[in-house]
Parts: C-alpha cells; sequence; structure tokens
C-alpha cells in the first residue's frame, strides 16, 4: 500500500495510498477516502446490484481549438471514463457512492448529477460527504409524491458518499456523525 519510490513525476512511484518511509509513510488523499469509505460500510454491508435510484448527468467536454494542448488525450486502456455511483445496505440505511472515472484533468469543475428514486420510502433523511476531505456536501432535496430526486450532486474525482435512511428507523439508531476525520 506504500509508494514504490519518492520520484512524484515517475508513475511507477506513485500507486500506494501512502508514502515511502523516508516521507514518513505519509497518508495520501485516497488514504482518507478508503478509510471514510470503510467508516461508512463498517463490516455488515451488503452490495444492491440493482440500484433503487438512478444517477443522471451530462458531461459537457471542454471547447476545443487547433491548440495542440487542448485536444484530449488518448488513453487506450482507460475504459471507464463515466460518471458511477454504487449502492450497498447496511443496516437500514442505504449507502451510495458516486464519482467520475476516468481521467479528471481539474480543467473544468465537477459536473453536477441528480438523482432520481422512483418509489423511495419517504420522508427520508439523507447526508452526503466528500469523502476526501469529510466535509459536508450541500445538495438539493425534493419529494414529488414517492418520487425523491437529489439535485447538485458534485460528480467528480474525489467520491462523495451518500447515507440514507427512512426518517421511521431514525429514532431507533444512535445519530449518525460526520466528524471530521
Amino acid at each position: 500500500l506504500m509508494d514504490d519510490g519518492p520520484d512524484l513525476f515517475e508513475q511507477e512511484d506513485n500507486f500506494g495510498i501512502v508514502r515511502t518511509e523516508a516521507a514518513g509513510y505519509a497518508p495520501k488523499l485516497a488514504y482518507f477516502a478508503l478509510r471514510r469509505l470503510a467508516q461508512w460500510l463498517g463490516p455488515d454491508w451488503a452490495f444492491v446490484p440493482v440500484p433503487p435510484a438512478v444517477l443522471e448527468t451530462e458531461i459537457k467536454p471542454l471547447p476545443q481549438n487547433q491548440d495542440n494542448w487542448q485536444k484530449p488525450v488518448v488513453e487506450p486502456h482507460l475504459t471507464i471514463t463515466e460518471p458511477q455511483a454504487y449502492w450497498f445496505r447496511v443496516g437500514n440505511d442505504w449507502i451510495t457512492f458516486v464519482w467520475r472515472a476516468g481521467r479528471n484533468d481539474g480543467e473544468y469543475q465537477a459536473p453536477l448529477g441528480r438523482i432520481v428514486w422512483e418509489n423511495a420510502p419517504l420522508p427520508i433523511f439523507m447526508e452526503a460527504l466528500d469523502l476526501v476531505t469529510g466535509q459536508p456536501v450541500e445538495v438539493n432535496i425534493l419529494e414529488e409524491g414517492s418520487m425523491l430526486v437529489v439535485d447538485n450532486v458534485p460528480v467528480g474525482g474525489a467520491p462523495i458518499g451518500i447515507r440514507w435512511r427512512e426518517k421511521s428507523k431514525l429514532h431507533s439508531i444512535k445519530k449518525m456523525s460526520l466528524h471530521k476525520i
């Protein structure tokens, strides 16, 4: 899990989630994201192969002209480049992790997506967290009949965790914490 070497410009040196011994095994951003993900899932989670909701987003390519520096990088080995959403059950909670796979070059602001949940168990409590920074993420929640729409979900390189719980089940479970790690 440690980087193979100290050269930040050598791609083979940088696959770890912590830096080398010489760098004091300093944690990298992926370390914190994985730690928060593991804390949210805990030991008793189940993957949900058929998600109860759909992530909708539109990714607009950057405008291009004839300058070489603006041409998109062709990466034949990079096959997953679309927004991703994976769902899990942890007790009474639904947990979703959302991010955009592929190259995130930082030349544009992360697109905003929306999650549409038909026949959602309403009313519902929801919290969203940036797994890299540990900061809460503000999203808009709209309940329309039995449909739940969550707008302004960032779909970028930093994974977002979303926890859903039926409000009727809140009283029997201790309050969830968003403490910063």
